[in-house]
């Protein structure tokens, strides 16, 4: 018989009130660090609840320990995140601040150059293994081209 932990059982959005409700709680008593963590567990049990990225964000301003690099990196991450789902000009822009922009540049670059077929598969694989990056290349090269030819 296959065993079910009871989380499983209970659906995310109510496990993620639940963690609200008692991040809630803590705030109420001031306790900013114990809020901080109960709002990060419902924040990952359900994504959708932007209100509670609003909170985390005040909330970093009353917690007096210092803000980590990590922390910059997680809330400079949600942010982009949110502009991308709002506007699908921005997933480009954030492409191209990828470090490997330069680099799948080359590999492509490299790839529409040469004729050994040996390299063009090994270049193949190296492009593919960075997929999200190569695609906006890819159409912005066309883009360039198009623009240039006509």
């Amino acid at each position: 018989m296959k065993r079910f932990h009871l989380s499983q059982l209970i659906p995310k959005s109510w496990q993620a009130s639940y963690y609200e409700k008692k991040a809630n709680d803590y705030m109420a008593k001031k306790q900013y660090d114990k809020a901080h963590t109960y709002y990060t567990q419902a924040l990952t049990m359900d994504p959708s609840r932007t209100r509670i990225q609003d909170v985390l964000a005040q909330l970093d301003d009353l917690i007096t320990n210092n803000w980590t690099q990590s922390d910059f990196v997680a809330d400079l991450d949600s942010i982009m995140q949110e502009q991308a789902a709002n506007n699908p000009h921005m997933q480009s822009l954030h492409a191209r601040l990828s470090p490997n922009w330069t680099h799948v540049s080359k590999l492509i670059s490299s790839y529409i150059m040469t004729t050994d077929n040996t390299q063009k598969q090994t270049l193949r694989k190296d492009i593919i293994s960075h997929a999200d990056v190569a695609v906006h290349i890819c159409l912005d090269m066309l883009d360039y081209k198009k623009e240039h030819t006509e």
